[in-house]
């Protein structure tokens, strides 16, 4: 960085605003700490952490005249170029700061992880990295690069003077590699639209827009780091930031014993000529800088698929325009040349490579594209209707049947009409000559065995055929798509509705303008036997089968058979079989196939859909859906639900589209603002002396969470600066300092010591949350019944205690009397409510079945109840009004957020068949996220390992996938599953060199390595069946007793 890229650019004052680095970095700094700043411009931080924080400061600055500003608070002023880390890192004591600052800075340097790997021994014992760094996948970079622009600003993220850039993950990934792991994640937001950067989201096209809008980092503007030291990271022997930088770029061009130098600009199109009068074999060398780079090469004029690059690290298999960032490579072209055929080679540098990286889900919708281009190539077009222009809303066809099987039994008192319409079909094609038989044939078979007319059960399934198909919006594009060529287009189907009936359906879901459509009943003539091709071959003689494509499911009707009539054909794969169905029709029950079905049909129609949306489509909307729907019903003769902010906030979405549909007006639905850490804690003050330690001195061990006593009096509702003095004489060094088996017995003293403080704080925090409720219009209510995630009811058990203090400091005579609905509630429900507590996917840790797996996985149930806003913190006064005050930053926002949009869009179609999905069985709902959490497929894992979240109230991030290299796996798989068992996706991880399941799959065989630890994800049996829980039960009878009879009531119930 030179003298003149810092003339006081980032000279301001301080940005105390929550969603700032500013913020983040003052916030994370503990007071008396020893702070290195790298770029302190004039020291506006500086100043503050000086005189507010009371924190020894030191800095590198390369402006002389910022620095000379602040040097006088500085125990370390050191003028130097941060690039040059040679000249001035001996200045600098080891492991002497608590905390080295990276605001905004790194972006600049020539070579960032150098300086941080080198810094990294100045670092304290427990010292962290404060980082801030612009985030490159931004809106506002890749609207530019759908406008082929690359523009450098002034100041933001492409400042002119920024000359690495980097991604969420991309720096992660290159902070672990220099030994540093990731202790907590924020990040700063900022939209686009109002920059002044010309990125306003009306100027691009609804497609591109919703491409943008479904980028998880779209609107991150910064991320912010907490990086510590990896105490278990071996240094490499040769590290990469040792390897000298070329002042250009070359290419050595070798055939045979010939050697030729070429210099390049970016984009500038390299051509050789082959000069041996021989066959041979060429190589071509690289030299590059390390940015991300994108070569495309040409054999006479035919792209070219490199056989692989070598570099000092190794054959890296790549295909034709992929990136490499390393510093030489050596790219082995094995072809059979002769003389004068022609080599082309381009090399694209950064914004090229940039856009394709960034842009990865801007891709084209393949199958789409591909059926328009065999339309663009013949005359005649026909489709299949069933699963190809149209889909059901039933996973198997006959499941219509089942549909009409309660009907009849319910009118007729007939049993088992499922398996009666089938047989009778059977019975009816085996009793005719004709190719295929009408529904009224089938129905006048019907009505002779069950001796009475059955017109009206033919209705009925008319009825539910015209409900349940549903349009197949890829191939309506396809469809339309044909028409705007002016094609001729047939639709073809062998089929027992009669063409009338197919037409209707067809012109309500929009498929009109064609010319003629041909159904078997009534055709005589069939697609399987052929004729129905030949029939049109012979009635439109102006058809010639080389310039007819018929597009279908069924492989031998829709494929084989015309191909062998010379008719071009496309197999457009079922949706059974794209989403891979094993299971036997007859085995599902109808609601979860009514479910499958309208999940199914939106995933894999052929469409591209991201990640987080098809995740939230295929395994989360079930159980938002099941369990709102459960909600409703047992709510039902209720007046009011109140649903707890944050894990309640979807399920009352879900829950309002339900009680519209259902006309359910007589109930109150409510969104409380709510949180463990504003109730639960502050609730302490009416508990026992005894019962405060224990709560305050927990810790959530199962997820490897170490409690600081920082926390511990943040907990507390304490500032733990003011009592320093005080955590000394119990034999702490510091605030940092963790409270383990060893030392729980001095932090119990020490709430005990402060416990008259703490009391008072926490009945002013009480009586704030009393009067927030009362504000909310919740003490009118005589039954009040309130909606959360669970597990132990807490919050329900922190309100019963709040209501009956409001009553009685009021004056009223009447007890709090409140009912809980969870997802889950295990074993330890609070005795004081347990008569009115219910679980939806398990009651009381039963079934264990669902309770032990569930509470092994909690965190991967608590991410997808994560709700898009901040979590609370507590409660302020302000104009006679109580006000929620929020924590400042939002966990997996990016993340949640689209996987719940493309839930919430489900569930609207789930909730237009809700007569026929109100009460489906809590596994229809539940089984595909637990099996997806056991399957641990490799592409998920990627896909989770960008993200964390936070096991206690102040606690640092965990991760939930971890990444290891192949030597780590090789070597130590079993300290991995020692590791990753906290994860908070149980033995989840992913290996850094990586990237695809196949390449996993491959990897794991050739190494002979378990993937995972023996019973793994066999789960004990609960302890609700425990000798402890069964001595309780002698104990207190009568609890047991209701205990036990609540179970049944629930089941009778169901």
């Amino acid at each position: 960085m030179s003298e003149e890229s810092s003339n006081f650019v980032y000279d301001r004052k301080i940005d105390f605003r929550e969603n700032t680095a500013d913020y983040f970095v003052v916030q994370s700094i503990i007071d008396s700490s020893r702070v290195l700043e790298l770029g302190c411009s004039t020291g506006y931080i500086t100043r503050y952490l000086n005189s507010e924080k009371h924190c020894e400061n030191s800095a590198i600055e390369i402006s002389k005249e910022a620095l000379d500003r602040v040097s006088p608070i500085l125990k370390y002023a050191i003028n130097e170029d941060l690039n040059c880390i040679e000249d001035w890192i001996e200045q600098l004591p080891d492991g002497y700061f608590d905390y080295i600052v990276c605001q905004d800075v790194l972006e600049h340097l020539m070579d960032p992880f150098k300086v941080l790997r080198v810094l990294k021994s100045k670092l304290a014992n427990k010292g962290n990295f404060l980082i801030s760094i612009p985030n490159v996948s931004h809106n506002t970079v890749l609207m530019q690069l759908l406008r082929e622009r690359f523009d450098y600003k002034n100041i933001g993220i492409l400042d002119k003077t920024h000359i690495k850039f980097y991604t969420k993950e991309t720096f992660s990934e290159e902070a672990k590699k220099c030994g540093l792991k990731r202790i907590a994640h924020f990040i700063t937001y900022l939209v686009p639209n109002g920059t002044g950067w010309g990125t306003e989201y009306k100027h691009y096209s609804m497609e591109e827009r919703n491409v943008l809008l479904a980028n998880g980092d779209g609107h991150v503007f910064q991320n912010l780091f907490i990086l510590g030291k990896n105490e278990d990271y071996e240094e490499d022997e040769s590290p990469l930031f040792q390897l000298s930088l070329d002042e250009y770029d070359e290419v050595r061009i070798f055939e045979s014993d010939n050697e030729e130098f070429y210099y390049y600009n970016n984009g500038d199109e390299l051509q050789y000529f082959i000069k041996e009068d021989k066959s041979t074999i060429l190589e071509i060398e690289a030299t590059i800088r390390p940015c991300e780079y994108s070569i495309n090469a040409f054999i006479n004029e035919d792209p070219y698929k490199f056989w692989s690059f070598s570099a000092s690290d190794g054959n890296i298999n790549v295909e034709n325009g992929n990136f490499i960032n390393l510093k030489k490579q050596r790219i082995v072209i094995k072809h059979n040349f002769s003389k004068g055929d022609s080599v082309k080679i381009t090399i694209n540098r950064k914004a090229d490579a940039i856009r394709k990286l960034m842009l990865g889900e801007l891709r084209v919708d393949n199958e789409l594209n591909k059926i328009k281009s065999l339309i663009d190539k013949h005359d005649v077009i026909s489709f299949d209707i069933f699963d190809t222009l149209v889909f059901r809303n039933v996973l198997f066809p006959k499941d219509i049947f089942k549909l009409l099987d309660a009907y009849v039994e319910k009118k007729y008192s007939i049993k088992d009409f499922y398996n009666i319409r089938g047989n009778l079909e059977t019975q009816t094609r085996a009793g005719t000559i004709n190719e295929d038989v009408n529904i009224e044939e089938i129905y006048e078979t019907i009505s002779k065995e069950l001796k009475f007319d059955c017109s009206d059960i033919k209705e009925k399934e008319l009825e539910l055929e015209k409900k349940f198909i549903v349009i197949n919006p890829l191939m309506k594009q396809v469809f339309d798509y044909a028409k705007s060529l002016d094609k001729r287009i047939f639709i073809i189907s062998d089929m027992y509705l009669k063409a009338s009936f197919l037409e209707e359906v067809l012109s309500e879901l929009g498929y009109v303008g064609y010319e003629k459509a041909f159904v078997s009943c009534e055709l005589n003539k069939t697609k399987a036997t052929k004729s129905v091709y030949k029939y049109i071959l012979e009635t439109y003689p102006d058809i010639k089968a080389d310039t007819w494509i018929h597009i279908g499911d069924n492989y031998e009707s829709d494929v084989k058979n015309p191909e062998s009539l010379k008719i071009k054909s496309y197999y457009y794969k079922s949706i059974r079989e794209r989403a891979n169905i094993q299971q036997d029709e007859a085995s599902m029950d109808i609601k979860t196939s009514i479910m499958r079905a309208i999940q199914y049909n939106k995933v894999y129609c052929g469409y591209e859909v991201p990640y987080w949306e098809e995740f939230g489509i295929k395994y989360i909307a079930p159980i938002y859906y099941g369990l709102s729907d459960w909600i409703a019903r047992l709510n039902k003769e209720n007046d009011n639900v109140v649903f707890l902010a944050r894990d309640g906030y979807i399920p009352k979405l879900v829950f309002d589209k339900i009680k519209i549909k259902r006309k359910l007006d007589t109930i109150d639905s409510k969104y409380l603002y709510t949180s463990r850490k504003a109730y639960q804690l502050p609730c302490m003050a009416y508990m026992t002396k005894g019962e405060m330690v224990e709560c305050l001195t927990q810790s959530s061990e199962a997820f490897g969470h170490q409690l600081t006593i920082n926390e511990m009096f943040k907990n507390a509702s304490l500032d733990v600066n003011n009592y320093l003095d005080v955590i000394k004489d119990f034999g702490f060094e510091s605030p940092k300092d963790v409270i383990d088996v060893d030392t729980r017995h001095m932090a119990k003293k020490i709430i005990q010591f402060i416990y008259e403080d703490i009391i008072a704080v926490l009945e002013k925090k009480c009586e704030l949350v009393e009067e927030y409720m009362d504000q909310e219009g919740l003490f009118k209510y005589d039954r009040l019944n309130i909606v959360d995630i669970g597990w132990r009811g807490s919050i329900q058990y922190s309100m019963q205690k709040m209501f009956n203090h409001y009553y009685q400091s009021k004056g009223i005579n009447k007890k709090a009397n409140i009912y809980g609905y969870y997802l889950g509630t295990n074993q330890f429900v609070y005795g004081d409510i347990v008569d009115n507590t219910f679980g939806y996917y398990f009651d009381y840790s039963v079934p264990w079945f669902h309770s032990s797996f569930c509470l092994e996985n909690l965190m991967m149930y608590e991410f997808i109840f994560t709700c898009p806003q901040p979590q609370l913190s507590g409660f302020e006064k302000k104009n006679e009004k109580v006000s929620p005050v929020f924590r400042d930053f939002v966990e997996n926002k990016e993340y949640t957020s689209a996987l719940q949009n493309g839930a919430l869009k489900i569930i609207d179609e789930f909730i237009e068949y809700d007569e026929y999905l109100s009460g489906i069985s809590v596994e229809g709902c539940t089984d595909p996220y637990r099996n997806f959490i056991i399957n641990r497929d490799y592409n998920d894992m990627l896909q989770f390992r960008k993200i964390s979240n936070f096991v206690s109230y102040d606690t640092e991030e965990k991760p939930y996938v971890t990444s290891y290299s192949k030597r780590e796996v090789i070597n130590n798989i079993e300290k991995i599953w020692d590791n990753t068992k906290f994860n908070l996706w149980r033995y989840s991880f992913v290996i850094d060199e990586i990237q695809t399941k196949e390449e996993y799959e491959n990897f794991i065989k050739s190494s002979n390595i378990e993937r995972l630890p023996k019973n793994a994800d066999e789960y004990t049996r609960s302890k609700f069946f425990s000798k402890s829980n069964f001595k309780k039960a002698i104990k207190h009878p009568l609890k047991a007793i209701k205990a036990v009879l609540k179970k049944i009531i629930n089941k009778i119930l169901e």
